[in-house]
């Protein structure tokens, strides 16, 4: 192997994330891959695992019957997407704790700008801001649990 530079660790995060979502689809997992340090030598990074049925939880129940209603998926159906599994794990845990339930996820707030978010995360160790958001653009940013409350 040669020195290893910036585009060598992004082509072998390439390779790598491919081999891990085969894994993954074969065990039913969405496996990720986090930040990577390297150096002249190698390279170092975190992977989190989190098995696709952990996403199915009670998400609301209906006045009607008292039925549970279950989701096993994102709202947009994607069964594998990992931002959802990785939503629902927490919230599961830890969502009561600051109101949060697995309908917020997906959800457009605008801001007094007119700028959009799209709820795509939550932290429950973060105490001052535990939900994260996305823009248009892909830019992820944190909110406070108040934000549930002007949520679209």
């Amino acid at each position: 192997m040669k020195k290893l530079d910036k585009l060598a660790v992004k082509l072998h995060r390439q390779e790598l994330q491919a081999l891990l979502d085969a894994y993954g689809k074969k065990h039913k997992m969405t496996i990720t891959i986090g930040r990577i340090t390297y150096d002249h030598d190698g390279f170092r990074f975190p992977v989190e695992a989190i098995r696709l049925s952990a996403n199915i939880v009670k998400s609301k129940t209906t006045a009607d019957d008292n039925t549970s209603v279950m989701r096993s998926s994102s709202p947009s159906g994607n069964t594998s997407d990992p931002d959802y599994a990785r939503f629902a794990y927490h919230v599961s845990r830890a969502g009561f704790k600051h109101g949060v339930e697995l309908r917020h996820f997906g959800m457009t707030y605008t801001s007094a700008t007119g700028k959009q978010y799209t709820v795509c995360g939550f932290n429950p160790r973060n105490h001052k801001y535990p939900i994260i958001v996305r823009n248009t653009h892909g830019a992820r940013y944190k909110y406070g649990a108040y934000i549930l409350s002007k949520l679209k």
